[in-house]
């Protein structure tokens, strides 16, 4: 295994080949996500992620390239940095200044353009449902009137009923949504 400088030197040199992905086919940038996914499933993964708030360039990324392989393994790659850097989440819901669209509005077009494909509704739930901790993107969720986010819950839920994953990250974003305690979302599900 790679020393803990090999691997800091590793991850500034896939931001770089990231941050300049105009004109990068889809193959290179999935490569680049893959191998990024890889280096925060390393031991020293907390300390080399923190503070390189890579999830600025992952999401310009996610918001110019519908591809669904690009969003499969950017949207792994997002929930790993969510549960390895908690300030993630806390610049997700308060970007500054970035050039693409809020993170609610994106994991909702996920789960929209996606609703056929099994393993994107998987990835596509548990980022959801990791969103969702935060009370700011349950509120810009639920505000949300272009898109019924319960329903495209419970039609993931109906359509992969055989697919356990799908199942449980399901739950645990409808469990979030209706912690609100508004009464009348009860009503919708």
């Amino acid at each position: 295994m790679a020393d803990k400088e090999e691997l800091g030197i590793r991850l500034k040199k896939l931001l770089v080949r990231m941050n300049l992905q105009e004109g990068k086919q889809l193959g290179t940038m999935v490569q680049i996500i893959q191998d990024l996914l890889f280096l925060s499933h390393t031991d020293h993964c907390v300390e080399l992620f923190a503070d390189q708030n890579v999830h600025v360039p992952l999401m310009l990324v996610l918001s110019e390239h519908l591809n669904s392989k690009v969003q499969q393994v950017g949207w792994s790659l997002l929930c790993r940095l969510m549960e390895i850097c908690p300030t993630t989440l806390e610049s997700l819901t308060n970007p500054v200044d970035y050039e693409f669209i809020e993170v609610h509005k994106q994991i909702l077009k996920v789960l929209s353009v996606y609703h056929n494909e099994a393993k994107m509704m998987m990835v596509g739930l548990r980022a959801l449902a990791l969103l969702l901790k935060s009370g700011e993107i349950v509120m810009q969720v639920l505000d949300e009137e272009e898109v019924d986010v319960f329903f495209l819950v419970l039609e993931a839920m109906r359509s992969f009923g055989d697919r356990e994953e799908v199942q449980l990250q399901g739950c645990a974003a409808l469990q979030l949504l209706l912690q609100t305690g508004d009464c009348d979302l009860l009503q919708r599900v």
